[in-house]
């Protein structure tokens, strides 16, 4: 939900958000950037921010499942994650 509030809800450009929501938290934790290099593994996030879904109890993958979203449509959506070589995806 808070990539799809952050392009419903924001007005930021996309290319802003994803650098909001990537980069910025290392910077403000101290940590080096990443960078993609050919023979590395990578972590990646796939998303669609032209996506439409709703925002039901079974998609929240977090332990609370009290949100102001329930029931509310939504753009933007998380479609898969790679992270240590393996790939999560999300209905």
């Amino acid at each position: 939900t808070t990539f799809s509030t952050a392009i419903g809800f924001t007005g930021l450009e996309l290319e802003t958000i994803v650098e909001k929501m990537t980069n910025t938290p290392r910077t403000l934790l101290r940590r080096k950037k990443i960078k993609l290099e050919n023979g590395e593994k990578a972590n990646l996030t796939i998303f669609d921010p032209a996506a439409v879904w709703q925002v039901e109890k079974a998609s929240i993958k977090s332990l609370s499942f009290n949100s102001p979203f329930l029931g509310k449509t939504l753009k933007g959506k998380i479609l898969a994650t790679i992270n240590k070589g393996k790939t999560q995806r999300f209905e």
